[in-house]
């Protein structure tokens, strides 16, 4: 099941009408950077970022799903993607290297997260 819904997430996200690629524009995204995808999914933009950052720098794919993190590393290994970094959270309590990361990214996202303010 997590794995249809993984492709379905991806093929949301890839869809044209959502701009898929003027948000990838918009981030100016960078060789060497790192950068958290918080609510990964599926992997669509993880995936993505990995080939821009390339292999010096890291796309932490950040989701509450271990199935889905599971797709997500599976999916990298296949298109040879050795710098996706699958990280689980739970609770409110986000586990990254310190001062790790150039940037977040959040997308449709917030409606998941509970007691939010």
């Amino acid at each position: 099941m997590a794995n249809f819904q993984a492709k379905m997430f991806n093929k949301k996200a890839s869809d044209p009408k959502n701009k898929p690629d003027r948000i990838i524009e918009a981030i100016a995204l960078r060789p060497g950077q790192s950068i958290a995808d918080i609510g990964s999914g599926g992997g669509y933009f993880s995936l993505r970022f990995a080939k821009i950052v390339g292999e010096e720098g890291r796309v932490y794919a950040v989701d509450t799903k271990p199935d889905f993190l599971e797709y997500v590393k599976n999916s990298a290994k296949e298109k040879g993607l050795d710098n996706v970094i699958p990280t689980l959270v739970s609770g409110d309590k986000l586990d990254l290297p310190e001062k790790s990361l150039d940037l977040i990214f959040m997308r449709n996202v917030t409606h998941h997260i509970p007691n939010r303010v």
